[in-house]
């Protein structure tokens, strides 16, 4: 708990019984959190039971894809603010610590992995590390000019967080269930102008598995996917498809405490 309020951590996982455990036990230890969500999404290992052996609450998310396992987390999530984790070591839970300190003047605290301080070395190769924080910096500066967004660095980094009451105004209106899922909600917070900051997070070598997103291929993939999708929101709502938004998101909070059903996934 923080100050009064609730917090939940989502975590993802696809086969990564290697390191899941050690996780959440890491988020208890080191963060004021109320309840770990671990997201099984499919996997054939044994996540689901190390998760449950380290007392996370496992949720089971059969469609594969990153946005899929996050999106049952954030439907699933009862605490006032939510926090977004993964499952392979790279991120320090004393971080979330960081990300609630700005929580009384921010509705969504991103956190950038563009500082070269806080970047173990070899995280990456060298060229895919500078492939890596470009393409990252490329999509985030796109976002920013085309919603007249807040400074932003890192579009694809998954540890941020997100208070519940924004999560109601804003995953009935997310589509899409692949790694590019992190784009479409912040975009959607831009337009909705919600309060945006990012904070610089610590990023390490992960601790065991294997990357889900593959090397060169699979993530310049996800960086074009990002690029489209986001010009298609932009698109979007120039024409007025997200009237809900037009006010932003003031009278969100005064509402029930259930998360609104969500729109079929369609990317």
């Amino acid at each position: 708990m923080w100050n009064g309020k609730t917090v939940s951590v989502i975590v993802p996982a696809y086969n990564e019984e290697e390191t899941v455990r050690e996780i959440v036990e890491e988020v208890y230890r080191e963060a004021p959190v109320d309840e770990v969500l671990v997201v099984n999404n499919d996997s054939i290992d044994r996540t689901a039971e190390e998760a449950e052996g380290a007392k996370a609450r496992v949720l089971l998310e059969k469609r594969r894809g990153y946005g899929f396992a996050l999106r049952k987390g954030l439907e699933t999530a009862t605490g006032d603010y939510i926090v977004l984790f993964d499952a392979d070591g790279n991120f320090a839970a004393a971080d979330i610590v960081k990300l609630l300190a700005y929580v009384d003047c921010f509705d969504l605290v991103k956190g950038t992995r563009s500082r070269r301080e806080l970047i173990e070395e070899g995280v990456y190769s060298r060229w895919l590390s500078w492939l890596v924080m470009v393409a990252n910096v490329f999509v985030s500066k796109f976002q920013q000019l085309l919603f007249r967004g807040p400074a932003l660095t890192d579009a694809g980094c998954t540890l941020r967080l997100i208070k519940r009451s924004v999560v109601r105004g804003l995953l009935p209106l997310v589509t899409v269930g692949g790694a590019h899922f992190l784009v479409d909600l912040t975009n959607l917070a831009m337009i909705a102008k919600v309060r945006i900051i990012e904070v610089p997070v610590r990023f390490t070598k992960r601790r065991g598995g294997y990357s889900k997103h593959g090397a060169f291929s699979g993530l310049s993939r996800i960086a074009v996917l990002m690029l489209l999708h986001t010009m298609k929101q932009r698109l979007l709502a120039w024409s007025g498809h997200y009237p809900t938004l037009r006010g932003g998101l003031k009278d969100i909070a005064s509402e029930p405490s259930t998360v609104r059903p969500v729109a079929p996934v369609q990317d």
